[in-house]
């Protein structure tokens, strides 16, 4: 299968809690190495900086890949992004002034390919080669990742797309909803392909070009470097479609082949190897996470025997409903006089990136308890739902409470107002 890579090429600083640092070259670099150690007849169009380009053209070249490509510009662009576990966060873009975007002849090895995929590019550049290669090449995909900030500014491509890669935040943004559901009523006024979308853990569903949703379980990993995974998805499911496999069986390919990747910090053929892949997935060596459902971050003190135990109630309820339940006291720790700056910073920051990452917010509100008011009010800022339970029919509502969040009075309501919410999402 011929796999055609068109993408600048970026180095990746990553900066580690620990302190480490590891630099990855990322970018269409990156996504050729995995195709090409995945088994594909690899071709990269990449723009380069003259700092890597004669390191990174023997390397690429010894990984399989077809380095006929490689354009030569100003210095390389670099991403300095802070990388946790699961996270990444804090992203700094260094561009030199004077990168220039040149393609005077589309290489004649491009009009060949069986799949194209594209990353973002002075749109004028992605239109001269989809334009010239739409005739020839079976299928063309596109992964905006986080470029742009409204889907109108890449509809130009939409008439000759096959596949459009997105994971949440970048449908959420571009489509300018934060549900689901809405962003691809949205999408598909203007956009009648394939869309993919990749949710981490969560995993990831298709929306096909026949309005059809298919959904895949992410599989359990222990995360290294999250840095590619996307990138790796991507090649990975458009291998498994162009070889004959049906929409669900890639998916899970692609989960699978994604979660082996964020265990390492570089990409290694030994553990790329399509067959081997195969043979491991069939036998169901590594476990799938648990069935797709909507992240709930559970704010609320537990600084008593009778909070505590109102907390694990609660939590009980939720996950009854299907839902996943982040509780503070319960999966990151109590804190006591014990407790060392050290790890509560790491409480600390361990929450933040739980609240971060969830999908919806509950805040037992009945105490005003500093943590839990702090809580709702980062979560609002990121535009999060959140859902206040005050049984107390004594205390009013305070003003900021009540234009912030839904506010719900006894349990059973609560579990209601969560239900009708998510009624008819990607979630159902």
């Amino acid at each position: 299968m011929k796999m055609g890579i068109v993408s600048e090429t970026v180095e990746d600083v990553l900066l580690y809690s620990s302190g480490r640092a590891a630099v990855r070259i990322g970018g269409g670099s990156f996504t050729a190495q995995v195709s090409a150690m995945y088994g594909n007849d690899t071709s990269l169009l990449t723009w380069i900086g003259e700092d890597l380009a004669p390191a990174m053209t023997s390397t690429l070249a010894e990984s399989g890949v077809c380095v006929q490509g490689i354009i030569s510009s100003s210095r390389t662009t670099k991403y300095i992004m802070k990388a946790q576990a699961n996270d990444k966060r804090d992203t700094k873009i260094y561009i030199p002034k004077d990168q220039k975007y040149m393609l005077e002849k589309i290489p004649d090895e491009f009009k060949q390919m069986d799949v194209l995929l594209l990353y973002p590019l002075p749109m004028d550049i992605i239109i001269s080669i989809v334009s010239a290669c739409k005739q020839s090449v079976s299928v063309l995909a596109f992964d905006p990742q986080s470029t742009y900030e409204d889907i109108s500014e890449i509809e130009p491509l939409f008439p000759y797309l096959s596949y459009l890669f997105l994971n949440k935040q970048e449908l959420q943004g571009l489509c300018g909803y934060k549900e689901v559901e809405h962003c691809l009523s949205r999408l598909r006024q203007l956009y009648k392909g394939n869309v993919m979308v990749k949710d981490g853990v969560n995993g990831s569903f298709i929306y096909t070009d026949e309005d059809e949703l298919l959904y895949a379980l992410s599989y359990e990993a222990v995360p290294v470097c999250p840095i590619g995974a996307g990138d790796c998805f991507n090649v990975v499911y458009l291998s498994e479609r162009m070889r004959g496999a049906d929409i669900q069986t890639s998916l899970d390919m692609a989960s699978y082949v994604s979660a082996k990747i964020i265990e390492h910090e570089f990409p290694d053929p030994s553990f790329l190897e399509r067959e081997k892949n195969i043979q491991e997935w069939k036998s169901g060596q590594r476990k799938r996470n648990a069935r797709l459902s909507p992240r709930v971050y559970l704010a609320a003190p537990f600084f008593s025997d009778l909070e505590l135990r109102w907390v694990e109630f609660i939590c009980e309820q939720l996950e009854q409903e299907g839902l996943q339940v982040f509780s503070p006291s319960r999966d990151a720790g109590i804190i006591n006089e014990y407790t060392s700056r050290e790890e509560r910073k790491e409480i600390f920051l361990r929450d933040i990136i739980e609240i971060e990452n969830c999908d919806i917010v509950v805040a037992l509100t009945d105490n005003d308890d500093q943590g839990t008011l702090w809580e709702i009010g980062y979560a609002y800022a990121l535009g999060k739902p959140v859902y206040c339970l005050q049984t107390s029919m004594i205390k009013a509502v305070n003003n900021m409470i009540s234009h912030s969040s839904v506010v719900v009075r006894n349990v059973e309501e609560l579990k209601r107002v969560i239900r009708n919410n998510l009624r008819g999402s990607v979630w159902k």
